[in-house]
C-alpha cells in the first residue's frame, strides 16, 4: 500500500488531498505500530466516524475533487469497475478519485432502497464524467444478496457500450481498492484473459433442485446454430463463492450477447443467504458452456475450494472483518458483517489510511 502510494507521489508527481477531520493520522505509524500501542489505542478511543458531510455538487467541483490534478501515464488497457452502492457518497466519491483514470469506466448500481439524495449525488457523476454510468434500471437488494447478481448485470449491459477496458471488477459499496490503477492493469495482465472467481462446492439450499438447469430448459443460447452439440445438451455445474469477481471483457460480452440468463435468474431467485454469490462461480466451472476465461470443474467435484487469486480472508481485527485482496479491501463489522445499518459509523481513520 505504501509503496502504491509513493508510486503516485515520485513518479507521476499526484497527491492525494487528505480529508481535515483525519489530517492529524500518521498513516505509516497507524499501519506498522503494534495493535496495543498508545497511538492506536487512542485513535480507537476516539474514532473519527465516516459520514457525509455537506459537499458543492456542482460538476466544476465535482471535477476538481475526482480529476486528477496534471494528465495520467497511458494505461496497457483500461479497468472497469461495476459497484452496487446505496450509502456513504462521501466514500464512493473518494474511491472514484483514487480509481480514476480517462481510460477507466465505473458504473453504480444504486439500490432501490437508496435515500434519495444519495441518489441524486451518484447521477450527478455520471452527468459531470464522461466515464461515469448508472443504469436506469435498479434493484431492491436485500441482505441476504437477492437481486444483487441482477444489479451487477444491468452494468455489465451498459458496459459494453465502451471501449478500452479489458477486465471488469464487481464490487460492492465498501470495498477499498488499495492498488494504484497501474498496479491493478499489471495485476489484470497477467491473467491473460482468465477470469478471477472464488470457486466451491455450492451448498445443496442454494438452488431450487426441483428445477431444470440444462441450456434447452433455461432458453440458454440466443442462437443456438452457433452452438456445439455439447453446449446444445449441457446442464449447469453447480458452485459458489463470493459476489465479487474480475472478469475479462470476453467473459462479460460473452455473459450479455452469447448467453440469455433471463430464465437463470429467475430460477435463482431464492431469498437464502449468499444467493448472489452462485451465477458466476457456477458459469466459471459448466465446462461445456465453454465461458471465455473459465476454468475446469475438477476441482469441484473433488470438493476442493479455489480462492481467488490474489484475495485472501483477514479476520476478527479489532472486530472490524477485513477482506484483504491485491487491489480490494472490503470492511464489515463483526459479527453481523451483512448488517447494512452498521457501516455508516465505520471509522473515518481506516478509509482515510487506506485510501
Amino acid at each position: 500500500l505504501l509503496n502504491a502510494v509513493q508510486h503516485y507521489r515520485q513518479q507521476l508527481g499526484v497527491r492525494f488531498p487528505r480529508n481535515a477531520r483525519t489530517s492529524h493520522i500518521d498513516c505509516g505509524r497507524l499501519l506498522h505500530d503494534d495493535k496495543q500501542s498508545g497511538h492506536i489505542r487512542g485513535l480507537a478511543s476516539s474514532r473519527v466516524e465516516l459520514r457525509d458531510q455537506n459537499r458543492s455538487m456542482s460538476c466544476e467541483d465535482i471535477r476538481a475533487r475526482v480529476l486528477p490534478p496534471k494528465p495520467l501515464q497511458t494505461l496497457q488497457f483500461g479497468v472497469a469497475h461495476a459497484r452496487i452502492v446505496y450509502e456513504s457518497y462521501e466514500l464512493i466519491e473518494e474511491e472514484l478519485r483514487s480509481s480514476y483514470h480517462p481510460q477507466n469506466v465505473f458504473c453504480y448500481a444504486i439500490d432501490y432502497k437508496a435515500k434519495e439524495d444519495f441518489t441524486q449525488k451518484i447521477e450527478k457523476l455520471s452527468k459531470c464524467l464522461p466515464n461515469v454510468l448508472v443504469p436506469t434500471m435498479r434493484y431492491s437488494i436485500g441482505r441476504t444478496g437477492i437481486n444483487g447478481t441482477r444489479a451487477h448485470f444491468e452494468c455489465l449491459k451498459a458496459l459494453m457500450a465502451y471501449t478500452g477496458w479489458e477486465y471488469v471488477m464487481l464490487m460492492q459499496n465498501y470495498d477499498i481498492m488499495i492498488k494504484s490503477v497501474y498496479e491493478t492493469v499489471s495485476i489484470l495482465q497477467k491473467l491473460g484473459g482468465a477470469n478471477d472467481v472464488h470457486v466451491r462446492p455450492c451448498e445443496s439450499y442454494r438452488y431450487n433442485h426441483s428445477l431444470k438447469w440444462d441450456t434447452q430448459s433455461l432458453n440458454f443460447f440466443r442462437n443456438e446454430k452457433d452452438t456445439k452439440p455439447t453446449q446444445r445438451n449441457a446442464s449447469l455445474t453447480f458452485a459458489r463463492g463470493a459476489a465479487h469477481a474480475s472478469l475479462s471483457r470476453a467473459a462479460v460480452n460473452w455473459m450479455v450477447n452469447t448467453v440469455d440468463l433471463t430464465k437463470t435468474f429467475e430460477q435463482l431467485d431464492l431469498n437464502v443467504l449468499g444467493v448472489d454469490e452462485v451465477l458466476i462461480p457456477t458459469l466459471q466451472v459448466s465446462d461445456s458452456l465453454d465461458m471465455p476465461g473459465r476454468f475446469t470443474a475438477e476441482c469441484v467435484h473433488k470438493g476442493k475450494i479455489i480462492g481467488f487469486i490474489t484475495r485472501c480472508n483477514i479476520t476478527n481485527i479489532a472486530k472490524i472483518l477485513i477482506r484483504v485482496s491485491n487491489w480490494t479491501v472490503a470492511l464489515a463489522y463483526e459479527p453481523d458483517y451483512n448488517n447494512e445499518q452498521l457501516h455508516s459509523s465505520f471509522p473515518m481513520v481506516a478509509h482515510s489510511t487506506i485510501v
